[in-house]
């Protein structure tokens, strides 16, 4: 596992939400394979976890084994949904131009400065 480092570190929040013993389990396990083990009663979904470990700096060391239990037909299918579900997503954004234009506009630099 490699740890890089951050601007932010979110040790407190993670020493309000586990003890340290699960705390420690949480970062391994992550550490190892990228997996994150869930509790019916977290405060975050799965990719809000990775989000936080990968934020923290803590970069896995190998993929999750389950990956392999999926043939490569259904992981071409799952990948395929995966596009199209972004496709759709991204599709509804507004350019970072116009994103920008709209909600953080500047006045214009004078080019005889």
């Amino acid at each position: 596992m490699r740890v890089r480092p951050v601007a932010v570190d979110l040790r407190a929040m993670f020493a309000a939400l586990f003890e340290e013993g699960q705390r420690q389990r949480e970062i391994a396990l992550f550490g190892a394979s990228g997996r994150v083990g869930r509790d019916v009663d977290d405060l975050f979904k799965e990719a809000s976890w990775m989000q936080v470990m990968l934020g923290q700096g803590i970069v896995p060391d190998d993929y999750d084994p389950m990956a392999d239990q999926m043939s490569d037909a259904q992981l071409g299918e799952f990948l395929a949904s995966l596009r199209t579900i972004i496709e759709r997503s991204v599709a509804g954004l507004p350019t970072h131009e116009d994103y920008l234009a709209r909600h953080c506009p500047a006045a214009a630099l004078d080019a005889a400065a």
